[in-house]
């Protein structure tokens, strides 16, 4: 979390949402603890692997079935039913074995024996969503365009969905925001970035992201800003149809082709990029001019829990809901872990 203010609120929600108390963020975790335990310190005999208490990605969500997990499972589960095939989970060395502990450890057979049937059967599942996620090392946080540039060698020369880690997305029809996406992505044959409605009111600071001289969905972009305030969102990136102080602003979702890798290195090696941090923006702008980009407006919500208010939202409204049919596999996506 941002600062000790932050981490304290969210300690709050969690602690009331989940009845029991959290350990602070960044605590220690001690020596043979189990994968969960519940208010009275016994062990909890469930499919969920124990809250840290550090990385946001970590924090506890429940889906619309009620079954708490991790939000990054949550996440991953989203883009498996979206088709995508491999899934690769950005993250510092020292937190792997946090995210292995989610994606790779099932349960001792003894412990797995007293599961009730559905839960022995989810377990299976959790085991099978881990065949399909890699772990990609950040070993220094250099932002969150250093981060996608660790996913080259692993990406290669396909195109990919690049996901927020730190995000949550919650479709308001039955098909998932990242299948929406892709199915306007091969429509279109273009780069494509996610694009949601929002109004002056939910601005939290500024609008990441916008659309100039757009015209339909899917709409080309024309620009890219990393930060607008309102006065220059008015003034700038008025779409025409959405209203009075409403815009497109980003979802957290990007289709992106290989070439992000070369104009991302050509930032390192001409020393555009400080040694603190890569701009990915900048680097999706120069996308933009080269490739030209589509934007779709997603028929869903995104939830950034890495605010505490954020977070309170997504634990009263998050809810995913599977497409009728399971999705042809196809391309790979790229998860920013907790290290950008």
């Amino acid at each position: 979390m941002r600062d000790a203010e932050s981490q304290a609120r969210v300690r709050e929600i969690l602690e009331r949402e989940l009845g029991h108390a959290v350990a602070a963020p960044g605590g220690p975790r001690e020596p043979g603890d189990p994968p969960c335990r519940d208010s009275r310190g016994g062990v909890r005999h469930a499919p969920v692997p124990r809250f840290p208490g550090r990385q946001k990605e970590l924090f506890p969500i429940v889906d619309d079935s009620g079954r708490a997990k991790p939000a990054i499972f949550a996440l991953v589960e989203d883009l498996l039913a979206s088709g995508i095939e491999d899934v690769g989970i950005v993250v510092q060395p020292r937190d792997r074995g946090l995210f292995e502990e989610i994606f790779y450890s099932p349960p001792p057979p003894d412990s797995f024996k007293r599961l009730s049937a559905s839960d022995q059967e989810y377990c299976r599942h959790m085991s099978d969503v881990g065949r399909h996620v890699s772990f990609i090392a950040q070993d220094t946080a250099g932002g969150f365009g250093h981060a996608v540039y660790c996913a080259r060698e692993w990406v290669g020369d396909r195109a990919f969905l690049l996901a927020l880690g730190d995000h949550l997305f919650s479709s308001r029809t039955q098909v998932p925001c990242a299948r929406q996406l892709l199915t306007s992505s091969n429509a279109t044959k273009a780069a494509s970035w996610a694009s949601r409605s929002s109004h002056r009111r939910r601005f939290d600071g500024g609008l990441r992201g916008g659309l100039l001289e757009v015209a339909g969905h899917p709409a080309r972009h024309h620009a890219l800003r990393g930060e607008a305030s309102a006065d220059l969102a008015r003034e700038r990136l008025v779409v025409e149809g959405l209203g009075v102080d409403s815009y497109l602003g980003l979802f957290g979702q990007y289709v992106l082709t290989p070439r992000v890798f070369d104009l991302l290195a050509e930032r390192i090696d001409g020393g555009s990029a400080s040694s603190s941090e890569l701009d990915l923006t900048a680097t999706l702008d120069d996308l933009r001019r080269e490739e030209g980009f589509v934007g779709y407006v997603v028929e869903g919500e995104s939830y950034d829990i890495g605010m505490p208010e954020k977070y309170r939202n997504a634990l009263g409204s998050f809810g995913r809901r599977r497409a009728a049919d399971e999705p042809a596999r196809e391309v790979s996506a790229v998860v920013g872990g907790g290290c950008v």
